[in-house]
């Protein structure tokens, strides 16, 4: 529910043409998705940030994101398949 609230606000910035908000409501939906251990999800949305909204100065920043998103979720999904 916080996602799709979030998402909501997101859309709402963005028609409103404020692309700053809209990043950093994206930023903070990945961190959310992030936390609650969808890692996969958090890095597809932290790359879709920084795409979507590649003229703004954050975006740097969730592309990194999401490349540590990724990072995380091969080395858990590593240490998943030694454990088995």
């Amino acid at each position: 529910e916080a996602i799709e609230k979030l998402n909501q606000a997101e859309s709402s910035a963005l028609s409103s043409g404020n692309e700053t908000i809209a990043l950093d409501i994206a930023i903070e939906a990945s961190a959310v998705l992030f936390k609650t251990g969808q890692t996969d999800a958090a890095e597809g949305e932290f790359h879709r940030a920084a795409i979507t909204y590649s003229s703004q100065p954050k975006a740097p920043d969730a592309a990194i994101m999401s490349v540590w998103s990724f990072d995380k979720t091969v080395r858990f999904d590593a240490r998943k398949k030694r454990q088995s």
